[in-house]
């Protein structure tokens, strides 16, 4: 499967955009990390601070680079308000990946993502 270099950016209304992460994002993952809510359904390192969302932001530019992987930022209203991803496996199958900040949860937001 050929992919982008680069995430696209999509939308399917005003307020809803996916697009690449940008180190501009990095407030908004670390506060999403640290919600108790996040870390219930998903593994991130703890203690989680700046410098892992750093890094989660410039490991996601490369999987797009190198074709492992597609992340993209989900924007609500102008806002950071998660990720989600597909982290390519083998040949044949992906892994799925997502989360949510708690202010976009119970509104629909990932079903759209």
């Amino acid at each position: 499967m050929q992919i982008p270099a680069t995430a696209p950016r999509l939308s399917d209304a005003p307020d809803l955009v996916l697009r690449r992460l940008v180190q501009s994002d990095v407030p908004g993952i670390v506060e999403q990390c640290l919600d108790p809510e996040s870390r219930r359904w998903t593994t991130v390192p703890v203690p989680y601070g700046i410098d892992d969302a750093r890094w989660f932001v410039g490991n996601a530019a490369q999987d797009w680079a190198n074709g492992e992987g597609a992340t993209f930022a989900i924007e609500l209203d102008g806002r950071f308000a998660g990720s989600i991803d597909l982290r390519f496996q083998e040949v044949d199958w992906a892994e799925g990946g997502f989360g949510l900040a708690a202010g976009a949860r119970g509104r629909h937001v990932m079903r759209r993502a």
